[in-house]
């Protein structure tokens, strides 16, 4: 087993904040020790950039110190809004944070554009499914269709 240190953005304090911490991560290889991290919770794991540094490999004694380190913080203990300030002058505010037609959002909306072809491809598409279902029940479902 090898032992990897990964900062994190960790959540729960807030849409627009995050509290960046360091993970003590055991694993095999480095791909695992970013799954782990990934999956832990508390990860701002929707976030594109929830890994704040790439993962560092160390030693178990360094891995010891830091374990006992993070799960000693007031984050772990008092993980509610009504204790925020508790570590509130650590938070640091979210960049890729913004609000979209007012709803507040860290993604971006994709609007995916068709030209005429595609959706003539797709209007054929739907028409032959629906004749091939229509031959298969008797009858012609999609009969009045145009392409």
């Amino acid at each position: 087993m090898k032992y990897y240190l990964i900062k994190v953005k960790m959540g729960h304090v807030g849409r627009s904040k995050y509290l960046p911490m360091t993970l003590p991560i055991k694993a095999q290889d480095m791909d695992e020790a970013i799954k782990r991290a990934k999956n832990h919770g508390g990860v701002k794991r929707d976030h594109k950039d929830w890994c704040l540094e790439s993962p560092i490999e160390t030693t178990f004694e360094e891995y010891e110190v830091e374990q006992s380190k993070t799960y000693s913080d007031e984050y772990w203990n008092n993980k509610t809004r009504t204790r925020l300030q508790l570590f509130e002058e650590r938070l640091e505010d979210e960049p890729n944070y913004h609000q979209w037609k007012d709803i507040k959002s860290n993604r971006n909306e994709f609007i995916k554009l068709r030209d005429e072809s595609v959706k003539i491809f797709k209007l054929k598409k739907m028409k032959a499914i629906m004749e091939s279902l229509g031959h298969q029940y008797g009858r012609n479902i999609y009969k009045n269709l145009s392409a």
